[in-house]
C-alpha cells in the first residue's frame, strides 16, 4: 500500500509539471516577434507624429495596412508570407518618412523664400522712401537757400535741384567774377556748410559772343572762378565740381546785351552726397 501512494503522488507531480511547461509555451508562442512588435511601435509614432499627418498621411495608411497583414501572417503560422509582409512594410515605413521629411523640408524651402521675398520688398520700399525723403530734404533746403540769396532760382530737374544765381555776374570774355557778387557767394559757402551732406556740381554758360571752342573753356574757367570762391569761404574740394557748359542751354535771346548777360550765368546742381554718389 505505501508503495503505491507514492507512485500515484510522482505521476501525479509530473503531470503537473508538464502542464505548467505547456502553458509556459503556449504563453510564449503568443508573444508577437520583436521585429513585429517594433513595426507597430513605429506605426503608433507615426500616427502620432504631426509633421507625417501632415504630408505623408496616404504613405501612413498604406504602412498601416502592411503591419496588420504582417500579424495576420504571423498568427496564422504562414511564416513565409509574415517575412514577405514585414519586409514590405518596414520598406513602406521607410518611405513615409521619406516622403514627409521631403515635403516639409520644400515646404520650409518656400516659406524661406517668400519671407524673403517680403524682406526684399520691404527693403526696396525701405530705400525708395528714404530717397524721396532725401530728395524733398534737398529740394527744402535749396529752397530756403534761394530765398536767402538775391535774384537766384530753384528748378527740379532728373539730375537734381538746380539753382541758377543770375546775381554772379561776369564780364565779357573773361572768367573774372563782377564786384558785388562776392556777398552772395559768402551766403552760399555758409549756407553749404551748415548743410555738410549737400554735394554741387557748379556748370558755366556763356553767351554766343565768339567761337564755340573758346566759349566752352570760358564757361569752364568762370565755373571754377566760383568754386575756388567757395573753396575760399571754407566750402570743402571734394564737395564742388566745375563743368563748363559754354553757349549751350541759354536762357533767353542773345540778340541783345540785357539777354547775353543772363546768358553769362552760373548754375548748381545740388544733391545729398549719397545721391550724388
Amino acid at each position: 500500500m505505501t508503495i503505491s501512494i507514492k507512485c500515484r503522488t510522482m505521476n501525479y507531480r509530473t503531470v503537473t509539471s508538464m502542464s505548467c511547461l505547456l502553458l509556459i509555451a503556449g504563453c510564449a508562442s503568443n508573444q508577437a516577434p520583436p521585429e513585429l512588435e517594433k513595426q507597430k511601435q513605429t506605426l503608433n509614432e507615426m500616427e502620432n507624429s504631426p509633421v507625417i499627418s501632415q504630408y505623408a498621411p496616404i504613405e501612413r495608411d498604406e504602412y498601416s495596412k502592411l503591419v496588420s497583414k504582417t500579424e495576420e501572417a504571423w498568427q496564422k503560422n504562414k511564416d513565409d508570407l509574415y517575412k514577405h509582409n514585414l519586409y514590405l512594410a518596414e520598406r513602406q515605413a521607410d518611405i513615409t518618412r521619406g516622403t514627409a521629411d521631403t515635403k516639409n523640408y520644400q515646404e520650409k524651402i518656400r516659406e524661406s523664400a517668400q519671407q524673403h521675398q517680403v524682406m526684399l520688398q520691404q527693403s526696396q520700399e525701405d530705400r525708395l522712401s528714404s530717397a524721396k525723403n532725401r530728395a524733398s530734404s534737398a529740394e527744402d533746403k535749396i529752397k530756403r537757400l534761394a530765398q536767402e540769396l538775391e535774384n537766384a532760382k530753384t528748378k527740379k530737374t532728373d539730375r537734381g535741384m538746380v539753382l541758377t544765381l543770375s546775381s554772379i555776374l561776369f564780364e565779357s570774355g573773361t572768367a573774372e567774377i563782377k564786384p558785388g557778387s562776392e556777398r552772395t557767394l559768402e551766403k552760399l559757402a555758409t549756407y553749404l556748410k551748415e548743410y555738410p551732406e549737400l554735394k554741387v556740381v557748379i556748370e558755366g554758360f556763356t553767351d554766343s559772343v565768339g567761337a564755340a571752342s573758346y566759349n566752352k573753356q570760358l564757361s569752364e574757367n568762370r565755373a571754377r572762378s566760383v568754386m575756388q570762391a567757395l573753396n575760399e569761404n571754407g566750402v570743402d574740394e571734394s564737395r564742388v565740381s566745375a563743368v563748363g557748359r559754354g553757349e549751350s542751354y541759354p536762357v533767353t535771346d542773345n540778340t541783345t546785351p540785357a539777354g547775353r548777360q543772363q546768358n553769362r550765368r552760373v548754375e548748381l546742381i545740388i544733391n545729398e552726397e549719397s545721391e550724388a554718389s
